[in-house]
């Protein structure tokens, strides 16, 4: 997107036909001095994601935000792979 901004998409599990909502979602990374944090990220497969986590083991991630209520998606998750702090609902 920018230097220091970059997104993955990422096709979300829960999603069904019928939902109001696109299957792909994103997951934006801002990175700005020394911090790397992930917003509303939803972490992707394992062999799928294999460049997304490559890109976050280069520069880990410092914190996890939530913008969006129904967006807390694998926040949980990520804060504890990553040992990082979460903010938002």
């Amino acid at each position: 997107m920018a230097p220091g901004l970059w997104l993955w998409r990422h096709r979300h599990r829960e999603w069904r036909e019928g939902n109001d909502w696109e299957p792909e979602v994103a997951s934006v990374v801002v990175e700005s001095r020394d911090e790397v944090v992930l917003l509303d990220p939803l972490a992707p497969l394992p062999i799928a994601g294999a460049e997304v986590y490559a890109r976050l083991e280069a520069k880990k991630p410092t914190a996890a935000v939530i913008i969006k209520p129904d967006h807390v998606r694998d926040v949980d998750l990520l804060i504890y792979w990553y040992g990082i702090r979460g903010y938002g609902p």
